[in-house]
């Protein structure tokens, strides 16, 4: 597709004078005009992205004030999103049965359930707790009874779990 555009004239005739056409320009030529404005945004500093962010925003409001509701969809465009501040800690399963890398409760590979009481040996579907330096844990109150009368983890692995934990979270 093909849209003509032409250049301004000199005269005061009404805005449809002055887009008559006679020049061609491609519809290509005018997404890799688009393109080209999205790299240079690279340019800017990366570590002040969210000031850049908030700039535009501010843009986009008073183009929205004015009515000029298609320029502002193009002001817009270019706020970038930071990815989300992780909050918290991500664990990372693998399954007991087939050694797969377990992405929840239940394995992906071998449709068994990935993780086990250490205790009762039962599938473990809802709370539980687990060492972060053996791995072994199982449900909640299983651990919370286990641990009342013995140092070692239920496994014999030889892990003085809640010593090892206090450790590390100090």
């Amino acid at each position: 597709m093909t849209y003509i555009f032409s250049p301004r004239s000199n005269s005061e005739g009404s805005l449809s004078e002055a887009a008559r056409p006679s020049q061609e320009m491609d519809l290509p030529a005018l997404e890799a005009t688009d393109t080209l404005n999205r790299n240079c945004s690279n340019l800017l500093d990366c570590s002040r992205i969210q000031q850049y962010n908030q700039m535009r925003t501010a843009y986009a409001d008073i183009l929205y004030r004015w009515g000029l509701l298609k320029q502002r969809a193009v002001v817009l465009k270019f706020i970038q999103n930071p990815p989300p501040v992780h909050k918290g800690v991500e664990f990372q399963t693998d399954c007991v049965h087939c050694n797969q890398s377990a992405k929840g409760p239940q394995c992906l590979y071998c449709r068994r359930y990935s993780f086990s009481c250490s205790v009762c040996h039962i599938a473990v579907k809802g709370a539980s707790n687990f060492c972060v330096v053996c791995g072994h844990g199982g449900h909640t109150y299983h651990m919370l009874d286990w641990f009342r009368d013995h140092n070692e983890c239920p496994t014999g692995c030889g892990c003085h779990c809640m010593t090892e934990m206090d450790c590390l979270f100090r």
